[in-house]
């Protein structure tokens, strides 16, 4: 008996399908309502959408959840995580062999997809922060997004997880060893590319908030901005920021924990270098988009006047001044 090849899966399906897989393996891990707004975006009804990925996931290119592990948006609706596998790898490698770094980026997602809900989730909204950003980008004149890094990226590549500084240990004057690790950090330049300017992320869900451990991450910040970064980037600009954005199961708890880690950041003197948002202003129909990341106002900063006026900023007109 003659043994058939399998099937290309870019000349026998359809290019959404490409798209699908190569967009998986480019962000690791992504919610199904992420897929439906970066590959489906002309598709109104979910279920068909559901439908494309089952048929994906069924030949074995990409992976998903048992069903009995319930994953949910803010919303409450069931929105699992899809990841690639290594047969959509083979895929986007179009026939070239997998290398070593390869390797390690599918023992990473395999990682992933065993984490307990809670830490996965950690990992699909800092994927999500980064689909908006990007398509706040292509959607800007003027701006270019020159490098991306998350926690996840291997170490010698990802300068974040190389940032030790030293901070104050408590009123005695004395300082202490302190290991900075962003969530991600991004770099953005000017249509020009003579400026740029570095921004870190830091998704919170609650578990930092008003505690010792989000003060000792301001404090780990300024002191970076002070101890010099610059080593580690190489970029036209002279400091960063460090943007934060609150996730809750409920809306109005979110703009709480925002107002709380403005106050906890203003009384550690974070200033200006500070700001906050909710994924409600980010996603405010809870979907990926790119309309609100860079033209609307919706990040405020640690300073005092701004935080009694609750005044929220364009990140844009903050650009490349």
């Amino acid at each position: 008996m003659i043994k058939k090849n399998r099937p290309k899966l870019g000349i026998y399906r359809k290019s959404r399908d490409v798209q699908v897989v190569e967009t998986l393996w480019r962000y690791r891990v992504l919610r199904e309502s992420t897929l439906h707004s970066f590959c489906f975006p002309t598709v109104i009804h979910r279920r068909k959408v559901q439908a494309r990925l089952k048929k994906l996931r069924d030949e074995g290119y990409i992976g998903r959840p048992p069903s009995t592990i319930v994953h949910r948006d803010a919303n409450d609706n069931y929105d699992p995580p899809y990841w690639v596998e290594r047969l959509g790898v083979e895929e986007v490698l179009d026939g070239h062999p997998i290398d070593d770094e390869q390797k390690e980026r599918l023992r990473v997602v395999k990682n992933l997809t065993n984490w307990k809900p809670h830490r996965l989730r950690h990992v699909l909204d800092v994927s999500d922060i980064r689909a908006c950003l990007e398509q706040a980008v292509e959607q800007t004149p003027g701006v270019h997004l020159v490098a991306w890094y998350d926690e996840h990226d291997q170490h010698d590549r990802n300068p974040v997880l190389q940032a030790k500084v030293k901070i104050p240990y408590g009123e005695t004057g004395r300082e202490r060893s302190f290991t900075l690790c962003a969530d991600a950090c991004f770099v953005l330049e000017n249509e020009s590319g003579d400026k740029q300017d570095l921004f870190f992320v830091e998704i919170d869900e609650g578990t930092e908030s008003g505690k010792k451990r989000w003060r000792d991450k301001v404090l780990a910040y300024i002191a970076y901005l002070k101890q010099g970064f610059e080593r580690d980037f190489e970029f036209n600009g002279r400091d960063f920021r460090v943007l934060t954005v609150t996730r809750s199961r409920r809306g109005k708890e979110q703009g709480k924990r925002k107002e709380g880690l403005l106050k906890a950041t203003f009384n550690v003197s974070g200033r200006g270098e500070f700001l906050f948002a909710t994924f409600d202003q980010v996603m405010p129909e809870g979907m990926v988009t790119g309309d609100f990341f860079l033209t609307r106002g919706i990040w405020q900063r640690a300073r005092e006047e701004d935080i009694k006026q609750k005044k929220e900023f364009v990140l844009y007109n903050e650009l490349f001044v």
